[in-house]
């Protein structure tokens, strides 16, 4: 209030504090509360005193203002923190804290064209001159230009052309006077060979940088700017490697082409398609590369609709509702599609029955069909299994996912067989599949080799081993999603069976069971796998137990009298004893191949029947806490002093069975390849004493923190010192602290080492993987794991 009274007395002369407001025409004033007149000195003095006061306060409340925004931004409340900056800007719109503030919270909200474009209004604002203001601002605005600069530069070292690009496109539309963006899109665009497009970029910048030089100088000063004659040999070098590319796609005869264009993907043949005329004339001509068709957007369809006619295998893949329904009444009823080997079709969209029918019967002529996937999560638009079965007798392969198989089987009558011989059934999480239900389908397909069935019913089990003798590929699933994830199978990928198996011969080859141990029928699982001991091959135990639930089930112990003389790889995630498991083993002899894991109760005991096996090749253990270091050691050791002699005695005093004497007339194969990944036992000591194990060729080792930054450049040390005798080839690192610069260091100077695999590792930064790569001749990066593969010859 005294600010606003020193204002009042410096220019208010006929200020009435009773609000009168008589101007009066003399040239000096009287204040109400003195009778004394001020001079024209004095009525300056207190012109300035209240000025400065008033800057004073202006200052404190910017600086308040400016420290409660950056508060909000760092609480993430945005819009609260903008609206601090913006009446820093209005209260003072001649200096920078405002805009600088502003431009740093878009940059918290990773909003980096936002803030640039705030530091460009505020450099219009703020005087061109020494002003320290206007070289904050274009200090900042450098800095967050960079940035983008540097993302952009990043997405397309991994080969994100398209990321790269939209983020010079960011740069270009928020700082139009720099030639950053511009410079980088034309970068991103000669690596992807489109080098016109490049010369395009660069004329654009040119010409946007001559109006701006143009504006503030003259004409003459064009071609003096630096920044003009950068653009201008970036744009002649461009123009040079556009001559010098050569358009293969266009002067390669047909019958290479036809060769190369059926290896890329629809998406990327709709994306050479789009290059120029020329090229989407020469792909659409070449009609090899349409017999597998992947659709996934509606630009897919575009480019695809010119050659439905030539087109084999089809995969309609959760395109859009409005997507689907129109290519399917395009060019499915009313197109040219009538040869389709292999259709496939999955979506959520609610289509009619019927026409849905129409579909799959008009994409093929002459009963042509013979795989087909159906994966439709709304009961009316399924189509009812026993229509397709009656109207495409050809069919050999079929996945059949729906939500409810009562009304599916019941409402039409199934025929009395088919030819079947790959099926999968598959139901969604609110139901599952009863006996009742799937019996009479597995009855219908007398020709099974493989059957793939999720979400079963326990009382299904039984009914699978009593009609499906003959089945060589068993995947029985689980009921709940999270238990296991055995991958999911695309329309045309299958286990493969070989032509020459003999169906005469009763008994599965490969066996798989994944379920929770409250949700199976145990007795089913002994009897279905006692059932096919003398042919499984092959065999995946993946019953996870209740973390509520005892130790171990009781109920799987009669396992132990179970063994497979044919059996040769077995992976076990099972709720039994330690003596089960070494049962099984002492009963398979042939095994080459074990993968125990999430098994806590397995002892040190279990390391006598692994010595036991002779032909043992690889032995992947996760997460088995039970398996000490003492155990582990002693196992190694054991290991590395048996003799190709010592095995073959103890083939013959296990069995005299006809099977494993022709074992005994191959080559033994000893111990290659272990692997090993959360296990406190893998210490120190136990990984030394690998490298006594001379026929080890791989190791794998993820998260196993026991070991010591010492202990695994000890282990470095030693391999490289005994490479003559060991034959380790490959290694691979996931997510250990062990592993640091020194130890990547060390695997580079070992010359045996073929392969190196890494990933997730917090000690290694970028010099130390510079320095290894440096000792390797292939480089592969694998995105979205942070998984780096080396290799050399």
């Amino acid at each position: 209030m005294e600010v606003v009274k020193q204002l009042g007395i410096a220019f208010g002369a006929d200020w009435d504090p009773f609000g009168g407001g008589n101007r009066k025409t003399t040239t000096t004033w009287q204040p109400p509360s003195s009778g004394k007149a001020l001079t024209p000195s004095e009525h300056k003095q207190v012109v300035a005193r209240a000025t400065t006061k008033i800057s004073e306060l202006q200052t404190q409340l910017i600086d308040l203002l400016d420290v409660r925004s950056r508060s909000f931004g760092e609480l993430k409340e945005f819009d609260k923190a903008l609206e601090d900056a913006s009446v820093m800007i209005t209260t003072s719109p001649f200096t920078s804290k405002g805009y600088i503030r502003a431009g740093k919270v878009h940059i918290l909200q990773d909003r980096y064209d936002e803030a640039i474009c705030t530091y460009q209004k505020g450099l219009s604002m703020i005087p061109k001159t020494d002003h320290p203001g206007h070289k904050r601002l274009k200090a900042v605005m450098e800095n967050a230009e960079n940035t983008l600069d540097k993302r952009a530069a990043e997405h397309a070292k991994r080969g994100d052309f398209e990321g790269g690009l939209s983020i010079a496109r960011e740069l270009v539309y928020a700082a139009p006077n720099s030639i950053k963006g511009y410079l980088r899109a034309g970068e991103i665009y000669c690596m992807q060979g489109k080098s016109n497009l490049a010369v395009e970029i660069y004329e654009q910048a040119m010409e946007a940088l001559s109006s701006s030089i143009i504006t503030s100088i003259s004409t003459k000063a064009t071609t003096e700017d630096p920044w003009y004659n950068l653009l201008a040999n970036v744009r002649a070098k461009a123009l040079a490697q556009a001559e010098a590319q050569i358009d293969f796609l266009g002067i390669l005869p047909f019958e290479i082409l036809a060769y190369i264009l059926p290896l890329l993907s629809t998406a990327e043949l709709v994306e050479c398609g789009s290059v120029c005329h020329l090229w989407r004339e020469r792909v659409i001509e070449c009609t090899e590369a349409w017999h597998d068709v992947t659709l996934k957007c509606a630009d897919d369809i575009i480019l695809v609709a010119p050659v439905t006619g030539h087109i084999q295998k089809l995969w309609l893949n959760l395109l859009e509702d409005w997507e689907l329904q129109e290519f399917l009444d395009k060019m499915v009823i009313h197109g040219n599609i009538r040869h389709l080997d292999s259709f496939a079709i999955e979506s959520g969209v609610e289509l009619d029955l019927n026409f849905c029918m129409d579909v799959i019967l008009q994409s093929q002529s002459g009963h042509s069909l013979t795989e087909l996937y159906i994966s439709i999560d709304t009961l009316e638009t399924v189509p009812l299994l026993g229509h397709l079965l009656l109207e495409c007798p050809n069919l050999t392969h079929l996945t059949y996912e729906a939500p409810d198989f009562d009304r599916i089987v019941n409402t039409k009558p199934l025929p009395k067989e088919c030819g079947i011989t790959h099926l999968r059934l598959n139901t969604f999480l609110d139901a599952l599949i009863q006996r009742t239900e799937l019996e009479p389908i597995l009855q219908a397909c007398p020709e099974l080799r493989c059957l793939i069935v999720d979400r079963c019913a326990p009382s299904a089990l039984s009914a699978i081993n009593q009609v499906c003798p003959n089945v060589y590929y068993f995947h029985y699933g689980s009921h709940d999603e999270d238990i296991f994830d055995i991958g999911q199978l695309t329309p045309w990928d299958w286990p493969h069976i070989p032509k020459t198996t003999s169906k005469a011969i009763a008994g599965s080859r490969h066996i798989s069971i994944s379920a929770e141990d409250s949700k199976i029928n145990r007795r089913d699982v002994i009897s279905l796998l006692n059932k096919n001991s003398a042919t499984v091959e092959d065999l995946h135990l993946n019953i996870r137990l209740d973390e509520n639930r005892f130790i171990y089930t009781p109920v799987w112990e009669p396992l132990n009298v179970y063994g497979g003389e044919q059996l040769r790889k077995f992976e076990c995630t099972l709720g039994c004893r330690t003596s089960v498991l070494a049962s099984i083993f002492y009963r398979s002899p042939a095994l080459e191949t074990i993968v125990i894991q999430d098994m806590h109760y397995v002892t040190d005991a279990i390391f006598s029947s692994l010595i036991d096996l002779p032909y043992l090749k690889c032995l992947r253990l996760f997460d088995c806490t039970g398996l000490s270091e003492d155990g582990l050691t002693t196992f190694f050791d054991k290991m590395a002093t048996t003799t190709g002699s010592h095995q073959g005695k103890r083939i013959s005093n296990m069995t005299s069975s006809s099977s494993i004497k022709s074992i005994s007339n191959n080559k033994t194969v000893v111990l290659e390849e272990l692997e090993f990944a959360d296990m406190p036992g893998m210490t120190d000591h136990s990984l030394n004493a690998l490298l006594d194990i001379k026929s080890l060729h791989t190791l794998s080792v993820t998260r196993c923190n026991s070991v010591s930054g010492i202990g695994l450049n000890e282990f470095m040390d030693k391999l490289r010192e005994k490479q003559g005798d060991n034959q380790v080839e490959e290694l691979n690192f996931m997510q250990m602290d062990a592993v640091t610069d020194l130890t990547l260091c060390t695997l580079g100077a070992i010359e045996g080492l073929k392969r190196v695999k890494l990933s997730l590792l917090n000690g290694v930064t970028d010099r130390g993987l510079v320095s290894l790569a440096c000792d390797f001749e292939k480089y592969e990066h694998i995105n979205g794991t942070s998984t780096i593969a080396l290799s050399r010859s």
